[in-house]
């Protein structure tokens, strides 16, 4: 291949790198096109009245390695889902076993010694190495649980985050919630003596029968000195490991060995399973809407049949519909106008189970509505930006386990003296290996169609329009939207009126429906498996060197004198200052007065003093963005003593205008971080004070 049909062929794969050479180009292609991803998904369910554990593997789809749909037909004339094709599981591993830990644990062995073996290339029938990668798990909340050690159950259930159950349904905190890696996990439980001490021993929970001095030891070697009771300590601990109750799966009996040493350097666990986490959900919604719906309606029954609800209840269906939708996706549909569409959508149906639902629930606990298939929901977005939801869905594994069920009912003999395991899992294996053979799958001609029936279904939704968030909305939950802003600025910094615009009345209308550019010059691109990882991205890799335009409209609360403050929702100019200091804003274009002495932005220096958790000074410059480096005045600010972290309001002081004099500023609503943005003159507030714009960084 030439240099150019080299790098046109990294370009379409979304993977062109600046500052390569043509052989580096092709190094980096040909290992693309020469790597399989595996993916291993668990299955635990009865056959023949016993519990059986089932692995099966998948190798994943991927452009770089495998033909498009379209590719194939033109060379063969034939039109079929290659993902589909290539993504039939295979049955790797059938056992007797109960849902413990304990006893699932005992296949982990067989497990590493298959893993070792990945470091030997396979060789095609062309001769050309071919390298497999083991590359997700995923299944349904129990088994990632297990597979990456968290506790099953109890309020940290999350197998990606660790979010605390008491507060998934704040998405400013389920969104920040860092994602955990099989090798933080690892660290995480090794970190204290005694965590290491039992985990060597190969104690399925090390945590679980500390003595008060155990606790008290652990708890020190982790930097926490508070406590006093058992019961004190205990807590800590649990919080302090947010529900990680031992070393992942494949660590088990070597707890201190690297995941690269069994070929699972880049092993993640997929934090969403559409067919399990989206049906639960659904049925949770449809359980607790109708006791929410205006008394006016007919009748509940009608409400949902006939469409007769109100908008914010349609919405939230609405968006449910589509979120699956996309989560059912092929890898051909995922593009980055669909992830945006996904990180928009699952962000909206949050707020609108809060604002139709809220927490006064009729038929279920809040616990529940906002449990583990809701909190599974916000992991969606993210997980899209790198795998298809059809690659992540389960639905082929539930079949081979319902074909396991009906070969085990047609085949075998449930006579005392034939009921052992040996007899039931050999038959089952030669069975499904017959049936590949022969190519008489008899779910076949079942699946083809279901997945015709719901074409004909889906064919008959509406054409759903842009996400448009309305500014109420916004105004009423302004944590949430930033924290949503935080993830899907890879996509602002393309700026205003590529994948987004702002209408008059202050709604912020994304470009992310049907029928717009799938993907844009400005970016972002499409990020893959192949090369990103959950805890590798970011969005701030991405803008290192530039600055997010975000969609900002202002809080006013009560504690404003008027509600006629101009909204300025822009951050523009690049201003930084020359020791460093932290870029706020520019106002450029903004419809707002000039700032003081026709400066276009503020730079606060690191100088930040912060006491018991209260900012109380930064000193920062007023300049001229237009005039690099050029310092317009001095300016300290200074917030006071009763600055929190939950949301309080802080009365701000600043020294604003070229007098220097200080100017008492009216309260404003305080977030985790905050920078200033600009001064506005009193001239348009109506009142003697200047007003301090702030915005969320």
């Amino acid at each position: 291949m030439s240099g150019t049909d080299i790098a046109e062929r990294l370009h379409k794969l979304h993977e062109m790198k600046d500052g390569e050479d043509v052989e580096e180009m092709r190094q980096q292609l040909k290992d693309m096109e020469r790597t399989q991803h595996l993916m291993i998904c668990n299955d635990l369910s009865t056959v023949a009245n016993h519990s059986h554990l089932v692995f099966m593997v998948a190798c994943l789809y991927d452009p770089a390695c495998f033909y498009t749909d379209g590719e194939y037909e033109q060379l063969t004339g034939k039109r079929i889902s290659i993902q589909t094709k290539v993504e039939t599981p295979s049955v790797y591993i059938i056992a007797r076993s109960s849902s413990s830990d304990k006893e699932q644990l005992c296949y982990v062995e067989t497990r590493l010694e298959c893993l070792q073996d990945l470091s030997e290339p396979l060789t095609s029938k062309s001769g050309i190495e071919v390298n497999d990668k083991m590359r997700f798990f995923h299944g349904d909340t129990p088994a990632r649980q297990y597979e990456c050690g968290q506790q099953k159950g109890g309020n940290y259930y999350c197998a990606i985050c660790g979010a605390s159950a008491n507060r998934v349904y704040e998405m400013d905190y389920s969104f920040r919630c860092s994602h955990m890696s099989l090798a933080d996990r690892q660290d995480l439980v090794l970190k204290g003596p005694y965590g290491k001490k039992y985990s060597l021993q190969n104690i399925n929970k090390p945590f679980q029968d500390l003595t008060k001095d155990e606790l008290m030891g652990e708890l020190s070697a982790r930097g926490i000195y508070e406590g006093n009771t058992k019961e004190e300590l205990r807590t800590l601990l649990k919080e302090e490991l947010h529900g990680v109750q031992r070393v992942p799966t494949l660590m088990y009996h070597n707890p201190d060995l690297p995941l690269d040493e069994i070929n699972c350097g880049d092993y993640e666990i997929l934090g969403f399973e559409p067919l399990h986490d989206i049906s639960h959900h659904i049925e949770n919604i449809l359980t607790e809407l109708p006791s929410h719906l205006p008394k006016k309606e007919a009748s509940e029954l009608n409400a949902l049949i006939e469409g007769k609800i109100g908008s914010q209840a349609q919405l939230l269906l609405d968006t449910l519909v589509e979120i699956q939708e996309i989560a059912y996706n092929s890898e051909a549909q995922r593009t980055p106008r669909s992830v945006l569409r996904m990180h928009n959508l699952t962000w909206y149906h949050a707020m609108l189970c809060r604002t139709v639902i809220g927490f006064q629930l009729k038929k279920l606990t809040v616990r529940k509505f906002y449990g583990t298939y809701f909190h599974n929901i916000s992991h969606a977005p993210i997980q899209n930006r790198l795998i298809s939801g059809q690659s992540a869905n389960t639905e082929e594994q539930e079949r081979i386990f319902n074909a396991i069920t009906n070969i085990t009912r047609t085949t075998s003999s449930f006579h005392a003296d034939h009921r052992n395991k040996d007899h039931i899992i050999s038959n089952i294996l030669v069975h499904l290996q017959a049936e590949k053979d022969l190519s008489t799958n008899h779910n076949v001609s079942s699946v083809e169609k279901q997945q015709a029936h719901v074409s004909k279904l889906a064919s008959s939704l509406p054409s759903f329009s842009n996400t448009i968030i309305p500014k109420e909305m916004l105004v009423n939950h302004p944590s949430s939207w930033q924290a949503h802003l935080e993830r899907i600025s890879d996509y602002l910094l393309a700026g205003k009126g590529v994948w987004w615009n702002e209408s008059d009345n202050g709604d912020i209308n994304f470009f992310d429906a049907k029928g717009n550019v799938e993907s844009s010059e400005a970016g972002p691109l499409l990020h893959h498996f192949r090369s990103s990882s959950f805890k590798g991205w970011k969005w701030k890799h991405g803008s290192s060197s530039s600055n997010p335009v975000m969609p900002w409209v202002q809080v006013i609360s009560d504690a404003l004198p008027c509600d006629g403050v101009p909204n300025d929702r822009m951050i523009d100019d690049v201003v930084s200052g020359e020791d460093g200091g932290n870029l706020l804003c520019g106002v450029a274009a903004k419809d707002l007065p000039e700032v003081v002495g026709h400066a276009s932005g503020v730079v606060v220096h690191d100088k930040v003093v912060e006491d018991s958790g209260h900012v109380k000074v930064a000193c920062c410059d007023i300049v001229d963005a237009d005039v690099a480096g050029e310092v317009l005045g001095d300016s300290d600010v200074s917030f006071d003593n009763d600055v929190s972290h939950d949301g309080e309001f802080v009365g701000v002081h600043a020294i604003t205008n070229q007098d220097n004099a200080v100017t008492d500023i009216p309260q404003c609503t305080f977030e985790e971080n905050l920078a200033i943005k600009d001064v506005t003159s009193a001239e348009n507030t109506g009142d003697d004070s200047d007003i301090l714009h702030l915005i969320i960084l």
